[in-house]
């Protein structure tokens, strides 16, 4: 889940590295966000199979890319593709809570 919050608006050897961390940031803030509602999802999709299938390819995918490249960089531009679907779940989680919120507060 790099970078880290504490490295977000630190200044930075040039301007570039400074103005990627901090549009980095946002991308992260997004991801922080959604991540949290990805066992939402996981509990409503729980009995089927093509999601678990997903879920299981793209977290493997993630431990051996954490495992196996060492530059921190390298790794943040690697892992995007690997990472997005799970935030896509955090997304779809999110949705899902607001459907059933919407439902109780209509059928009160």
């Amino acid at each position: 889940l790099a970078p880290f919050p504490n490295r977000w608006f630190t200044k930075w050897l040039t301007l570039e590295s400074t103005i990627m961390r901090r549009v980095s940031a946002f991308e992260m803030m997004g991801v922080y966000f959604f991540l949290p509602f990805l066992p939402y999802t996981v509990w409503s999709l729980r009995k089927r199979i093509d999601f678990w299938i997903i879920l299981l390819f793209f977290g493997s995918m993630l431990l051996i890319f954490g495992f196996t490249v060492i530059n921190i960089g390298t790794f943040y531009r690697m892992r995007y593709g690997f990472l997005m679907p799970f935030v896509s779940f955090g997304v779809m989680g999110f949705v899902i809570f607001l459907q059933q919120l919407r439902k109780k507060s209509v059928r009160q």
